[in-house]
């Protein structure tokens, strides 16, 4: 039974480093049943009306709290997102 979903990148730090930046999916039966019905696109919006009530995570919530707690450079942060764009204007409201 499949039961957490893990996406990884590593990215580069400021300081020289590298950082694991990790989207996590706790597989739910909300997330169960799109899988079995094919219905992939409505997983990620299950993620996002799930928020902080949920132990999964998005990767651009991730990268953004890297970028404004200064660990890592906004491009960095572009260059590794799925969705640059939906990254970028997010972190146009800075």
């Amino acid at each position: 039974e499949l039961r957490l979903i893990v996406a990884q990148r590593l990215v580069p730090t400021k300081t020289g480093g590298i950082r694991a930046v990790c989207e996590v999916l706790y597989v739910e039966e909300d997330v169960r049943r799109y899988i079995r019905n094919n219905e992939l696109e409505k997983i990620k919006q299950h993620m996002e009306r799930q928020g902080g009530d949920s132990k999964s995570q998005l990767l651009n919530d991730v990268l953004y709290r890297l970028v404004t707690e200064d660990v890592i450079e906004e491009k960095v942060a572009i260059r590794a997102s799925y969705n640059p764009k939906e990254l970028i204007e997010r972190l146009g409201r800075l």
